[in-house]
């Protein structure tokens, strides 16, 4: 198991590079052809990719979500929290210092 990186709720990220996204059935596809890496998103993993601006912190983003979606303060924060760190590691958002 990897140590992914933690951060607080008032950090903001910066995507990369814009991508496009392909719809498949309920997910959609992300493709990155510079590293060749493919990710698959549900309807909340697009949100967060949506919000993510280098405006909205962590924290306005779990506030987007709950609005929008059916989970709780906590819940929002940790699975938010995740899916971020893992799209630092992929190389695809970058925090914004």
């Amino acid at each position: 198991m990897t140590n992914r990186p933690t951060f607080p709720a008032s950090a903001t990220f910066r995507k990369v590079r814009q991508l496009d996204f392909t719809q498949v059935g309920i997910d959609h596809l992300v493709i990155d052809p510079e590293n060749g890496f493919c990710w698959a998103l549900n309807a909340v993993g697009v949100r967060v990719w949506n919000l993510l601006d280098s405006r909205s912190t962590l924290a306005s983003i779990c506030d987007r979500l709950q609005s929008e979606f059916a989970v709780d303060e906590e819940t929002c924060r940790l699975q938010t929290s995740a899916l971020v760190a893992q799209m630092v590691e992929a190389g695809l958002v970058r925090p914004v210092e």
